[in-house]
């Protein structure tokens, strides 16, 4: 089954081609988020290659449209994935909870088992989802110019 996704990327894809991981993004994360990713790689199965080597896409356009807004230089792509390149689906305001928790020494474990899961995350806390769709490959179905905020 084929669905549609959303992604923001500095590569310049064209409708039609394949687009995949550009690598492991561990080297951009903020030093907050170094642990929580640490912790997540552990806890999934084949976690170090599932979320080293896969494309990282968003499932919903209102979201993937805000957060493409303070890339500079990004692009954002409307893309086709179909289901066997999935290899995971997770809330990241779960990500965030466990990055909190990390801050306090709290449990993380209630936060990577909700995210390993594919939970929706608490509407009292977030107004929002924002599931990542991890997957192998997806096609480009649109580019969206590099967004420059109206002068």
């Amino acid at each position: 089954m084929k669905k549609i996704v959303w992604r923001t990327d500095g590569r310049g894809f064209k409708p039609g081609d394949t687009m995949s991981s550009a690598g492991d993004h561990t080297a951009t994360l903020a030093e907050a988020h170094v642990e929580a990713e640490r912790i997540l790689r552990e806890a999934m199965a084949d976690g170090g290659d599932v979320r080293a080597t896969s494309l990282y896409t968003w499932e919903d356009e209102t979201w993937a449209r805000r957060s493409w807004r303070p890339q500079k230089g990004k692009y954002l792509y409307k893309l086709e994935i179909d289901d066997v390149d999935v290899r995971h689906r997770g809330d990241v305001n779960h990500y965030t909870d466990i990055g909190d928790a990390l801050k306090t020494t709290a449990d993380t474990s209630v936060f990577v088992d909700s995210y390993l899961c594919g939970r929706d995350s608490d509407r009292n806390k977030y107004s929002t989802a924002r599931f990542e769709i991890l997957v192998r490959k997806a096609l480009v179905l649109e580019r969206f110019d590099v967004w420059e905020p109206a002068a």
